[in-house]
C-alpha cells in the first residue's frame, strides 16, 4: 500500500489512534475528515504529501508528528481541529503550515550523527642521541 484513499476512514467516529505503516507516500483527500475520536497521530518518513481536508473535523486530535519528507500540506488539511499542535522540524514545510494557518508549532530536535575517525597507532619516537635537541639558549 503506497496511499492512503480520499474519503478512506470519513466519520469513523470510534477510530482513536492511527499507525501509518512505512511506505505510505499520500494520504488523500478527506481521508479521515470526521473522526472526531482521533487524538493522537504519528507520520511515517516515507510520507510526502497530505491531502485537502484530511483531518478536518478530527475535533479530539491534539498532536500530531509531520515528518521532514512532507513537502505538501493542502488546504484544510486540519481545519476544525481546534486543539491542535504540530510537532516537526526547524524550516520544514510543517512549520511553514503551522505558521501559516495559527496552528501551535512544537520543534523536534533533529537527530544527530556521530562520526568516529580511527587514527593510526602512535608511532614510538626514534631515539635521536641528542640530535635535534633545543638549545637551551633558544627555547
Amino acid at each position: 500500500m503506497t496511499s492512503i484513499g480520499d474519503w478512506a476512514f470519513q466519520d469513523c467516529s470510534s477510530l482513536t489512534e492511527i499507525t501509518i505503516p512505512d511506505g505510505v507516500t499520500s494520504i488523500g483527500e478527506c481521508a479521515f475528515v470526521g473522526c472526531s475520536s482521533l487524538t493522537e497521530i504519528t507520520i511515517p518518513d516515507s510520507v510526502t504529501g497530505i491531502g485537502r481536508a484530511t483531518f478536518s473535523g478530527c475535533s479530539s486530535l491534539t498532536a500530531i508528528t509531520i515528518p521532514d519528507s512532507v513537502w505538501i500540506i493542502e488546504s484544510y488539511a486540519f481545519s476544525d481541529c481546534d486543539n491542535l499542535t504540530i510537532y516537526g522540524y526547524v524550516d520544514s514545510y510543517a512549520q511553514e503550515y503551522a505558521t501559516e494557518n495559527n496552528i501551535p508549532f512544537v520543534a523536534l530536535d533533529k537527530p544527530t550523527t556521530t562520526t568516529t575517525t580511527t587514527l593510526p597507532e602512535e608511532t614510538q619516537p626514534e631515539e635521536n642521541n641528542g640530535e635535534n635537541q633545543p638549545d637551551e639558549n633558544n627555547v
